[in-house]
């Protein structure tokens, strides 16, 4: 009987980093939505296939939903494309505010809907920003996986990122910085 091989080094480069200054915009703008949802879309200069590293440089926001749902129709996602083109990027994920008083936990847990969402319009990655009150907490959810994906602002983890940035009211709330 054979064995297989697995490889141990492409999982260890499966990550997603944002541009520091376009991740703080995405968290501001989800929390003053809050209680509503609230959404866009992720461009990203490079994209590899299996062995990855998402580097998000860029975003575009869509309208204000309602206290249910933010919904994106393919128009949307076609000029989602374009504007990624003009500057040089490909459009790779979307993202969208989850504002519930739930357990942290289950507030950025990857619904069916929302992976349907990525299958339906070829997204790769789908960014969920938990939106309460008092915190805020987010995971990064790849195409066809079930566990999200290591998420670093600049070069630091997104909890190191909010620590070192606690003098913004906002960031200090991240949910690991309250426990």
């Amino acid at each position: 009987m054979r064995t297989v091989k697995k490889s141990v080094s492409s999982a260890k480069h499966r990550q997603v980093i944002y541009d520091p200054v376009m991740f703080r915009n995405i968290v501001h703008r989800l929390h003053r939505a809050y209680p509503n949802e609230f959404g866009g879309f992720l461009f990203s200069q490079t994209h590899f296939d299996r062995s990855e590293t998402f580097i998000i440089q860029g975003c575009s926001f869509g309208k204000v939903g309602s206290v249910k749902a933010w919904d994106f129709y393919s128009d949307d996602v076609r000029r989602a494309q374009r504007l990624a083109a003009r500057k040089n990027l490909r459009l790779v994920g979307y993202f969208h505010s989850h504002p519930w008083n739930d357990p942290p936990y289950s507030m950025i847990t990857q619904s069916s809907s929302d992976a349907d969402i990525q299958d339906d319009f070829d997204l790769s990655l789908s960014l969920i920003v938990g939106i309460c009150p008092d915190y805020w907490i987010s995971a990064t959810w790849r195409r066809g996986y079930t566990a999200p994906y290591p998420q670093l602002v600049g070069n630091e983890v997104v909890d190191i990122w909010c620590k070192n940035n606690s003098q913004d009211k906002i960031l200090a709330n991240h949910y690991y910085l309250k426990r």
